[in-house]
């Protein structure tokens, strides 16, 4: 073989090497973005879960909690969260 016959096999063999590396840079990439976000779901579903869950879900004990006629939401969350029912008045 001549050197002039060598140069597009190794051109073309660059090529196809460069192609694999960007491939698998990719693939990399992709599979990282996919986990970090189902990371940050999970995280968020938890966090909000736990927002809003009751303080204790084992207590059946009865406890009157007298709301204003006319409360907003804001404001019937923020008496449930200072009478110690839930952890945040924000979520809920």
């Amino acid at each position: 073989m001549t050197e002039e016959s060598k140069e597009p096999v190794d051109a073309v063999s660059r090529q196809v090497e460069t192609a694999r590396k960007v491939r698998k840079i990719v693939v990399i990439a992709l599979i990282s973005i996919v986990l970090l976000v189902a990371v940050v779901i999970l995280s968020g579903y938890v966090y909000l879960q736990s927002a809003v869950s009751a303080m204790d879900e084992e207590d059946e004990s009865t406890v009157e909690v007298e709301i204003p006629i006319g409360s907003s939401t804001m404001g019937i969350g923020q008496i449930l969260e200072d009478e110690g029912l839930i952890t945040n008045a924000t979520f809920f």
